[in-house]
Order: C-alpha cells, then structure tokens, then sequence
C-alpha cells in the first residue's frame, strides 16, 4: 500500500505542477488529478506506519499539493457554469431597439479592472487552501470560518456590484476548500 501512496502522490505532484505549465484537456487534467488526490487519501489511511523522516517529507509535499493544485478543480468546476449575462463578450451583449423610426444599437463591454490583471487571485487561492490545509492539520477547524468569511467580506462588492456572480463564488470556494481538505485528510492520515 506504501508503494501505491508514493506512486500517485509523484504522479498528483507532477500533474500539478503540470497544470500551470500545460493548455490542453481541463476536464482529463482536472479528473485525473482529483482521482490521484483520492487514490492519496485512501492510500494514506491504509498504509502501515512510516519512517518519521518520510512521514515529514510526504507532509511538506501535501501542503505544497493541497495550496497550489486546488485551483485546478475550481478551474474546472467553475468551466461547468453557464455563462451569466454580464459575463458574455461583448458582440453577445448587444442591444437593438428603435426610438421612433430612429433604429438603435448599442453594444457593451465589460470594463478592464487593473486589479483583475495583477493575478492577486490566484495567490490568494494559493494562500487560502494554505491557510485551510494548515488549520485542519492543527485541528483548528474554527479557523475555516474565519477564512471563509474574510474571503465572503473580501468579495462581498463585486458580487453587489453584479461583476461576481453569486453561484461562481461558492463554486469556486467550495471546490477549491475540498481539495485542500482532502490534501489535509491525507496529511493527517500519515501519521
């Protein structure tokens, strides 16, 4: 059972690293890595006691896991959605109408936001489910209410604004905080 557990968490560890490398399939990409996370999971609570020092090793790797490659099933999750309304190019958002014989056409763009180009996003995921996978591993399980309402606070406007739909923040949050909490289960499972 050791031997499954360090073969498919090279192979999650290498899928994830992969993933910010890689343009192709999402969903193979997506699937296969949350199925390695599981394999991880079962692996780890079925396999004999360890050497400390590889016990120690197998850790650090699953909090790296468990930060960095939950942006990959949120990614895929959030691919699931249907466009929203606001969300759609521009040529999709055009409005026709006639005031009198006068015929009207407008056509909307979304507004570019320096804040989106930053990428500020994707550390603070990666920040997240590190905050998650250390809380749950210290048994500091209240702490993911705090996590969550901050990011809940934090997002709180665009979401009023309309620029974030309601269902892609709790998509995204909620698939992102179960990979980290199965990254964690795992870690805890070492021991």
């Amino acid at each position: 059972m050791s031997f499954l557990l360090y073969v498919s968490l090279a192979l999650l560890l290498a899928g994830t690293v992969l993933w910010f490398r890689s343009k192709g399939a999402q969903a193979v990409k997506a699937w296969s890595l949350i199925l390695l996370l599981i394999a991880v999971v079962i692996a780890s609570t079925f396999t004999p006691p360890l050497e400390p020092q590889i016990v120690a090793v197998l850790r650090v790797l699953l909090v790296f896991i468990g930060s960095l490659g939950g942006s990959v099933p949120a990614m895929y999750c959030l691919g699931l959605l249907k466009p929203h309304q606001q969300e759609m190019p521009a040529e999709n958002r055009n409005i026709h109408g006639k005031l009198g014989p006068i015929p009207l056409k407008a056509i909307f763009s979304a507004p570019h936001s320096p804040a989106e180009a930053s990428g500020g996003g994707r550390l603070i995921g990666i920040l997240e489910r590190l905050a998650v996978v250390l809380a749950l591993t210290t048994s500091q399980v209240s702490l993911l209410a705090v996590i969550v309402a901050v990011k809940g606070l934090a997002r709180y406007p665009e979401i009023k604004s309309g620029q974030l739909t309601a269902e892609k923040f709790i998509v995204g949050t909620f698939s992102s905080l179960l990979w980290a909490a199965g990254c964690a289960m795992a870690t805890v499972n070492l021991a």
